[in-house]
């Protein structure tokens, strides 16, 4: 397991509330896999070089728990930790805390595998991004943040 890096950083801005009066959790999703893809592209995979090398990360599994409320104008981070890599499957982890006054908003465990952009099939991760990730798990984590639940 990895220490966690901060991934993103944004406002809660009032078009992200749906019908019901909270956010949209389809939001949590995006913005776990943009907080997936900018962990990935500090260490080789981004845009550019997905399409070079005609792969890309994509997700199989995902695990969300909402911890609290936020609202409109919450300034709000996004840590995330590497706990798992295969050769072809990566399973992140992430924390979505509100800066104001440090509430865990959400927590998710995110699995993603490899996948061949033409095939579709899951293909081992490049070995230059598998090695750079696997740097990461040599730092040590805090252990707080949630795992998958069997």
């Amino acid at each position: 397991m990895s220490a966690p890096v901060q991934t993103l950083r944004m406002v809660i801005q009032a078009w992200h509330y749906d019908h019901v009066g909270h956010l949209n959790a389809g939001l949590y999703m995006q913005w776990l896999g943009d907080a997936a893809f900018s962990l990935l592209a500090e260490h080789g995979l981004d845009g550019e070089s997905a399409r070079r090398l005609g792969v890309n990360m994509a997700a199989v599994r995902t695990e969300i728990d909402f911890r609290r409320e936020l609202k409109a104008g919450d300034t709000v981070a996004m840590e995330t930790e590497l706990v798992e890599l295969a050769p072809k499957r990566a399973t992140f982890r992430h924390r979505l805390t509100r800066l104001g006054d440090g509430a865990v908003a959400m927590e998710a465990m995110l699995m993603t595998v490899c996948l061949d952009l033409v095939t579709r099939r899951a293909v081992p991760i490049p070995a230059a991004v598998s090695e750079s990730l696997a740097a990461l798990l040599a730092r040590p984590s805090d252990g707080n943040m949630t795992q998958f639940q069997t």
